[in-house]
């Protein structure tokens, strides 16, 4: 069995993000950037980020508990950012959190362009602030 080469992959990341947002998502940098409704933004951890960038990865409180297998977990990607959208919301729902303070701010976490809990709260903040304009995928019925 051969691996991937590194543009296979990115291919591969870079189709199943697509699959997962609205085409009113802009996917930029071969992913490594994300734009939703209301210019809230998330951006791949490395290289040049601004100051005021808000880290959503596993340690701040907007991390995804869930981890991979990849990074030694034992969920998939899928099941890992299908597991996080119901503790997300469990924390929303009962008041822990203030998602509208991420509204308009860059994200930052190491996932995208791979599939990644961002996108659930990209999808929040679109259907809670911006109903016009949703990504589509995070929050349907399963």
């Amino acid at each position: 069995m051969t691996s991937k080469s590194y543009q296979e992959a990115k291919a591969e990341a870079l189709a199943q993000l697509r699959a997962f947002v609205h085409d009113d998502v802009t996917i930029v940098d071969d992913g490594d950037r994300v734009t939703g409704p209301g210019g809230t933004t998330l951006v791949n951890g490395h290289g040049q980020l601004p100051d005021d960038v808000v880290w959503i990865d596993r340690r701040s409180k907007w991390g995804n508990p869930f981890v991979t297998e990849n990074d030694g977990g034992e969920y998939s990607r899928e099941e890992s950012v299908d597991l996080y959208r119901g503790w997300f919301l469990g924390h929303v729902e009962a008041g822990e959190w203030d998602v509208e303070a991420l509204r308009g701010e860059t994200l930052a976490c190491w996932c995208v362009p791979r599939l990644c809990h961002g996108l659930v709260i990209l999808n929040y903040l679109a259907e809670t602030y911006d109903p016009q304009q949703t990504l589509g995928g995070a929050f349907d019925a399963k």
